[in-house]
């Protein structure tokens, strides 16, 4: 898996574990630049943003699981 954060307040994740195509994500809820981004494990990526949040996203849907404020 490759993550990969901008400026732009998006993230793309990208999952290689498919075996006939490439799965991307652009998740994005963010409204300010993205500070960091940590795999959580469990199925879980973390971003931090200058807009004072962080969310919780699952990994293999890029849904929000959690914001937190």
């Amino acid at each position: 898996m490759t993550v990969r954060a901008s400026q732009r307040a998006f993230l793309a994740c990208k999952t290689r574990w498919l075996i006939c195509r490439n799965c991307q994500y652009v998740l994005s809820a963010h409204t300010k630049a993205i500070t960091c981004v940590k795999w959580g494990g469990e199925g879980l990526i973390y971003s931090a943003s200058q807009d004072c949040t962080i969310i919780a996203w699952a990994a293999d849907e890029g849904k929000i699981v959690r914001v937190l404020k």
